[in-house]
């Protein structure tokens, strides 16, 4: 998200709107009926979640395609529906659940956007002096002298909250529906839009553009930058001189989110709009969104978005929907000066002025605002001048020929150079000049030599890349993948094109060494190059992922955590950054999101002063230390459902002894469930056998966790300790979140020590401080509010050779100090119960009989279902049936079977003889033996 100037991109948040998913089906047509589908699966799954309504998402296409032909991209839109539920479940959870039925074929969350507000020819508008600076400088009157958007058919359409479209610099330049009869509450050019003179208010479902006023400041802003009305002696001059305005307001019923930006642009782009600006962004790519710019693409229009404003390299943290290529993506200078003040990136395509730019306020009212909120208008403004003076343009063309008539300002931000897109727009060029072409990359693959799916050091990497002329006729270019990462070394020269005609494409194919030292976890950025001899043009980025880690994220009704192949926990660096989506607790915040109190986590273990081996920061605060990698060929796998919870993970991870490790070998195991009394932690069980040929006598392993419980504000958190459990937690001012480490095993040699991160580790966290605070006992559990971190460790252990210890921790999290404790107590039942039960290995050994469940029909089935079972005598079965939250409805049999093939019969009923409503379930086998577990798994579906 972004709002104002620039926040730390450890506040950065995925931006999904709660309650609601977009969901595609594989069939044309489905037969929604009382908010179900027809598909059993999908209902079962959806009644769980509270499901309440499915519905079109975008239904005025059906009547838009009664009326005509609509592009393919668009067409494609009809089939995808909008769910809502009311259930407290994270939407990327729903989402996930619903993905199973074969008949989905999309389920994701709806993004949620924010603002992006940071807060010639002379016009003889009143306020013009102010700008006057700003728009020479980009030469908006030379432009004007050329042409106006007075002169030609151009409709902007601003996507946005509510406008205030009666302004007296505004009213004159607004659309009206020329098909449509005011207030006669019919649809009279049948596009699913009753009355909808000058727009459609998405957040009321009506006419009323203004929508009450309510939320409105913004969207009458970015219109004055846009449309104001130019040379009528009063206010401000809009970019386009008089081009005309469609005001469409898709706020947030409840918030001051954008709720309903995608119906909003394909809208606009059926009633014809040349132009879409959209001043707001969020950091969730969507499948559906990116399909809905493409479809208003293909329908004939261009979409202008902003770039957003923390200050961030949007080449590796994109916003959207700026970051979807269709799009114009447009930066923010300070206006006076080409100095970037906002995002930056080779994929944000140009810039323009995004401090103290004079708007429309409600009430006829004038202000001066700041953000690429309005950087993108006066952009938009351009947009439609440009579709003046060339009307016969594509979106594609109007794009191109505003992007390649952009002055370099690489030299006013020396620290960006090449970072800064094609520059700052250049209003008479752009409306002026031939651009002669502009090449882009439609598209891009690679292959491994060796065949893998992985980059890792020492590979060939071949690319193959598709590139298309979009303005103009190429001659004699050359075309060159690049890169400034040093670990990666082309084996290609340019490739030389003789001809590209607009239109036509053509795919080349590009070689990559990576080298032998290569470093872990690398997005590596190529980019293009495009040459005439005479211009140079490097506008488009592929990213090759290079010895990536991954990470694999557990949900829960209540919890988000990402386990990685590093032994992090969370993240494999800092909050943010490379993969992992953190630690994220429910109810969400205020702002409808969950709240991810953690900055970094992870394992570290050592023998003594000087053998640790760990994953977190080092003497260099900034630096992460790298010790833990994955066993060659090793593999970090998620099980949904697990053997023993709803979700398992397991991992086998290595040090070096050679390099002051500890010289171990480490199977991560992470469980999470979904029972109500689980839902509030993660339990992280750790194997650790010795790779030497001695004794350990003082091993010691611990978890580092540095929490921003008040992420806005994490000097104010506060640390305290329970001594009757011996646990240590970490909670905000307002005591709504409360968030620990708690020991699970060998409790009587806990460590732990809260840690005033200003005081202790600000300038580093050195080894010595590491064994300090894994050895110390129970010290320094109590701190008043300050920036804290903490270590939860268990030891001294004594390892033999070649032999393992096992250590558990659970990451807990509660709204009280009360609940916190309840939930430790809950995770270590779990431990004790199930995780940890005598018999829980989830394979067996040679000599364990062999199980199997020989026979389950019929499978799907209405009625009662028969299992037969491969048991040998002796030995005790249990066979349960579990639902898709991990949840055990129904045990089918427990004891010992009578023969060697057994065979039951049972009525899908639960435990309290209730029928079970039909979708997906599993059916455990657990076989015990010798103090040994055999668990084994089955899909089942009932049909009701």
């Amino acid at each position: 998200m972004f709002c104002g100037l620039r926040v730390s991109t450890s506040q950065v948040q995925p931006d999904v709107r709660p309650g609601y998913l977009y969901v595609e089906f594989a069939e044309r047509d489905v037969q929604i009926s009382s908010g179900k589908s027809g598909y059993p699966i999908f209902d079962e799954v959806a009644a769980r979640y509270g499901v309440q309504s499915i519905e079109k998402a975008f239904p005025f296409l059906d009547v838009v395609a009664a009326n005509r032909t609509l592009t393919p991209e668009a067409e494609s839109l009809r089939n995808i529906y909008k769910a809502n539920y009311t259930g407290p479940y994270a939407p990327t959870l729903v989402a996930s659940e619903l993905s199973r039925d074969p008949a989905v074929v999309l389920a994701e969350p709806q993004p949620l956007y924010r603002v992006t507000r940071e807060g010639n020819a002379i016009p003889n508008d009143a306020r013009y002096d102010r700008q006057r600076e700003v728009m020479e400088r980009h030469q908006f009157p030379d432009a004007w002298d050329v042409v106006k958007g007075e002169q030609g058919s151009a409709l902007i359409a601003v996507v946005d909250e509510g406008t205030y479209w009666q302004h007296e610099d505004l009213r004159d330049n607004l659309w009206t529906n020329p098909n449509e009869i005011p207030n006669n509450g019919v649809d009279d050019d049948g596009n699913g839009f009753v009355d909808d003179v000058h727009g459609w208010n998405f957040r009321d479902d009506g006419p009323d553009v203004y929508g009450n006023g309510v939320n409105a400041s913004h969207g009458t802003a970015v219109s004055g930058a846009a449309n104001a009305v130019t040379d009528n002696s009063i206010g401000i001059a809009g970019a386009a001189w008089n081009a005309k305005l469609v005001p469409i307001h898709t706020g947030c019923r409840d918030s001051e989110f954008f709720c309903f930006t995608d119906q909003g642009v394909m809208y606009a782009a059926i009633i014809g709009a040349d132009i879409i600006n959209c001043s707001f962004g969020g950091s969730v790519s969507s499948e559906t969104s990116r399909r809905v710019y493409e479809a208003a693409f293909a329908e004939g229009a261009l979409t202008v978005a902003a770039a957003g404003n923390e200050g961030m390299n949007v080449d590796s943290n994109p916003s959207y929907p700026s970051g979807y290529r269709v799009n114009l993506s447009v930066g923010g200078t300070s206006g006076t000066s080409d100095t970037n003040i906002f995002n930056y990136g080779r994929t944000v395509n140009v810039f323009a002025p995004g401090r103290f730019v004079n708007v429309t306020s409600p009430n006829n009212g004038y202000a001066a605002s700041s953000g690429t909120s309005f950087a993108a208008p006066l952009t938009a403004g351009l947009a439609a001048l440009v579709k003046t003076a060339f009307p016969n343009f594509s979106p594609g063309q109007i794009r191109e020929q505003i992007r390649m008539t952009a002055e370099s300002i690489d030299e006013a931000n020396p620290s960006l150079q090449g970072r800064m897109g094609r520059g700052r727009i250049n209003a008479v060029r752009a409306v002026t000049e031939n651009v002669s072409w502009a090449v882009r990359l439609t598209n891009a693959s690679y292959t491994n030599q060796d065949g893998s799916d992985k980059i890792v050091s020492g590979d060939q990497v071949g690319i193959r890349a598709t590139f298309e002329n979009v303005h103009g006729d190429a001659s004699d270019i050359s075309i060159a993948l690049r890169t400034n990462e040093s670990y990666m070394r082309s084996l290609s020269e340019p490739l030389a094109v003789a001809s590209l005609a607009r239109g036509d494409s053509v795919t080349l194919e590009f070689m990559f060494q990576v080298t032998s030292n290569a470093p872990s976890n690398r997005r590596a950025e190529l980019f293009t190059e495009i040459n005439d001899g005479v211009v140079i043009d490097t506008p488009d980025l592929i990213h090759v992922k290079v010895n990536q880690n991954k990470s694999a994220t557990h949900e829960t009704p209540a919890l988000r955590v990402s386990v990685t192949s590093e032994g992090n926990i969370g993240y494999t660096a800092f909050q943010g950054d490379l993969a992992g989506q953190g630690v994220g607790f429910r109810p969400l915040d205020r702002n409808g999101n969950e709240r991810d109190p953690l900055f970094e986590g992870g394992l570290i273990i050592g023998r003594g002063n000087g053998r640790i081996s760990d994953c977190v920061r080092g003497i260099e605060q900034s630096i992460q230390e790298d010790d833990f990698a994955l066993v060659s060929g090793g593999l970090l796998e998620l099980f949904s459902p697990g053997d023993l919870t709803s979700q398992q993970s397991r991992v086998e991870l290595a040090d070096d002894p050679n390099d002051n490790g500890a010289g171990v070998r480490i199977v991560q195991e992470s469980y999470t469930d979904n029972a109500s009394d689980h839902e509030d932690f993660v339990v992280i069980k750790y194997t650790i056998r010795s790779t030497q040929d001695r004794t350990y006598d003082n091993l010691h392993a611990g978890l580092f966790f540095d929490w921003d419980v008040n992420s806005a504000d994490p000097v104010t958190d506060e640390a305290r300790f329970d001594p009757t459990l011996g646990t240590g937690w970490i909670a905000d001012e307002s005591g709504s979140l409360h968030v620990g480490t708690y020991l699970l095993t060998d409790q009587d040699k806990l460590n732990y020590r809260a840690i005033s991160n200003p005081q202790e580790i600000y300038d580093g966290y050195g080894d010595d401080e590491k064994w300090a605070h894994l050895t110390g006992g129970i010290s320094q559990v109590t701190l008043n509010p300050t920036d804290l971190s903490q270590v939860t460790s268990v030891g001294p252990l004594s390892i033999r050779p070649e032999e393992s210890v096992v250590v558990a921790f659970a990451v807990v999290a509660g709204n009280s100090e009360s609940d916190y404790l309840e939930n430790v107590s809950r995770a270590q039942l779990l431990w004790d119960n199930v995780i940890n039960s005598p018999g829980t290995s989830t394979a067996p050994p040679e000599e364990f009989p062999t199980w199997d469940l020989t026979a389950m029909y019929p499978n799907p089935s209405s009625g009662p279902v028969v299992f037969e079972m491969d048991s040998p005598a002796g030995s005790h079965v249990e066979l349960d049936v579990h639902d898709l939250l991990g949840r055990r409805v129904a045990t089918v049999f427990a004891g010992r079977p009578g023969s060697p093939v057994h065979r039951i019969r049972w009525d899908p009923r639960g435990e309290s003889g209730q029928a079970l409503a039909g979708g997906m379930y599993f059916v455990r086998l657990s076989a015990y033996g010798e103090g040994l577990t055999f668990q084994q798994t089955y899909p089942l579906v009932l049909l009701r």
